[in-house]
């Protein structure tokens, strides 16, 4: 098969072919159709071509503005197509690579994708169990085209009267609301490397959508109990799990697309965590006293993780090794436990604490975990899952990670409230910086502005 991209952007194909491949039209069945073309065609359905990217029996062609569109069939799925059909959903793209059963892609935020077969840890997830894996996931750990990811935003609430506000790069204060919220998460909904900013305002207005930073979306009319960020089939699109209380139960808004009913009952908590190192969020959700905690693994299965409900469940990767630990605060009677490698139970803390983070403080991979005891002990961090350090000896209101300067280093973020001096920033490990000197109702962290 073969290609020519002409100075109007047209593409036109020739040459031999089988299943669908080369574009112009004819059987996709595997196996049952092969020709040949001895002068040029031009493919339809598209236009603006900057390259094009033959794998096998599948074609895959980029647009000017990042749009991938893909024909043919074969072992990759799920191109099933005689002509170019498009897969804006994934865009934009800079560049494709690939052999017959790997393809790669790599996203304008340096993201790079992978899909197709592994067998030997070729598609870069973290494992070498055989897979054909025909949903697009990122490479794990990897990103191109810049020293390092772009640093994290605040989205702060400060309440009636001031509303929401958003401290973009470290740097400068943006009103993003006069209004302020009842629940404020987020997540990356449109899968192009910045995030989305979900904003429950409340009865009678529900919840709210800051899409890429410009304009406001309506997501429901219904306000929530819970919402939270989670990529639950490993696609790279964070899907949004909300909780609309006992009435509605637990939703998710799947690819920003459609509604999806997870279950009847409202929970306590609900937190997202990759338990098995697959990519994919798994739920984690406190049903409370009558149920307690169970988790939705890889979307399908509901799996009990304890039978005593909660006062807070947050994950983090203690031993740096992809998978997701949850450490678990059962309350006054019986201290904090970690729930390690999704295997075994580890006493952490018999102190119960008021809040709970996980910040790659020394920026080595490993989460260390940041507790605030309260009053009489103040804020402590278990660091490297191997030694207690003393952080702060004030209590706070809020606590929260986020690599505010991009560096790869979580700084930590901590409210004392405005009779305390307000927000502050623990950067770097190494000095404290102040954010505001107002105290905030919430402080939700997320890369907005895509720099």
């Amino acid at each position: 098969m073969s290609w020519a991209v002409k100075s109007d952007g047209s593409l036109w194909a020739f040459g031999f072919w089988g299943y669908g491949g080369l574009g112009v039209g004819g059987q996709v069945n595997v196996g049952t159709s092969f020709a040949s073309r001895s002068s040029p065609a031009q493919v339809p359905n598209i236009s603006g071509v900057t390259s094009v990217w033959p794998t096998g029996s599948q074609t895959y062609a980029l647009q000017s503005d990042g749009t991938l569109w893909g024909w043919g069939s074969g072992p990759i799925t799920p191109l099933v197509s005689p002509v170019p059909s498009s897969l804006s959903s994934l865009a934009p793209f800079r560049m494709l690579s690939g052999d017959f059963n790997l393809r790669l892609a790599l996203k304008g935020d340096g993201t790079v994708l992978s899909w197709g077969t592994n067998s030997v840890g070729e598609l870069g997830n973290g494992t070498t169990q055989y897979c054909e894996c025909n949903t697009p996931a990122p490479v794990k750990d990897l990103l191109l085209g810049s020293k390092h990811p772009p640093g994290d935003d605040l989205v702060i609430d400060f309440g009636v009267g001031n509303g929401l506000w958003m401290w973009l790069n470290n740097l400068s204060w943006q009103q993003l609301h006069g209004v302020p919220a009842r629940l404020v998460a987020t997540a990356d909904m449109d899968f192009n490397g910045r995030d989305d900013v979900v904003v429950d305002f409340g009865s009678p207005y529900g919840i709210w959508v800051w899409m890429n930073n410009s304009n406001w979306v309506p997501l429901h009319g219904t306000s929530a109990r819970h919402i939270v960020r989670a990529d639950m089939e490993g696609n790279g699109q964070d899907d949004v799990v909300i909780d609309f209380g006992p009435q509605y139960g637990i939703w998710v808004r799947m690819n920003n697309s459609n509604w999806v009913d997870l279950h009847g009952i409202s929970a306590e908590h609900i937190t997202a965590a990759d338990m098995d190192n697959n990519g994919q969020d798994d739920l984690v959700i406190d049903f409370g006293p009558q149920y307690g905690i169970w988790v939705r693994m890889n979307n399908r299965d509901w799996v009990p993780l304890h039978g005593t409900s909660a006062k807070s469940i947050t994950a983090a990767d203690m031993d740096n090794n992809g998978q997701d630990d949850l450490v678990i605060d059962f309350g006054p009677q019986y201290g904090i436990w970690v729930r390690m490698n999704n295997r075994d139970w580890v006493p952490l803390h018999g102190t119960s604490a008021l809040s709970v983070a996980a910040v790659d403080i020394d920026n080595n991979g490993m989460d260390d975990v940041v507790i605030d005891f309260g009053p009489q002990y103040g804020i402590w961090v278990r660091m490297n899952n191997a030694n207690w350090v003393l952080l702060h000896g004030v209590s706070a209101q809020h606590i929260t990670g986020a690599d505010l300067d991009g560096n790869g280093q979580g700084d930590v973020i901590v409210d004392f409230g405005s009779a305390g001096g307000g927000i502050w920033a623990r950067m770097n490990n190494s000095n404290w910086v102040q954010i505001n000197g107002v105290g905030a109702a919430s402080i939700t962290a997320g890369q907005i502005d895509g720099n």
